[in-house]
């Protein structure tokens, strides 16, 4: 397990709000870009599947760039 303690404060609080921001802009588009996407359900829960992994994948990608940093 990765040791956050060798962050600074202002890089935690850097990271959370990056996670934040990543996390809550996801959660505001996401159902008005799957109904673009496609008129059926199954079809929009498909795609906002897909949107949440990538906004996953964004929030881990950046947690991963602040443990190198410390490093």
């Amino acid at each position: 397990m990765y040791n956050y303690r060798t962050l600074t404060k202002s890089q935690l609080i850097e990271l959370v709000n990056g996670i934040e921001s990543t996390l809550s802009s996801t959660i505001t588009s996401v159902e008005s870009e799957a109904k673009n996407y496609s008129t059926e359900i199954p079809s929009q829960l498909a795609f906002e599947v897909g949107y949440f992994k990538g906004s996953v994948k964004t929030v881990l990608s950046l947690i991963e760039d602040y443990k190198n940093c410390s490093k």
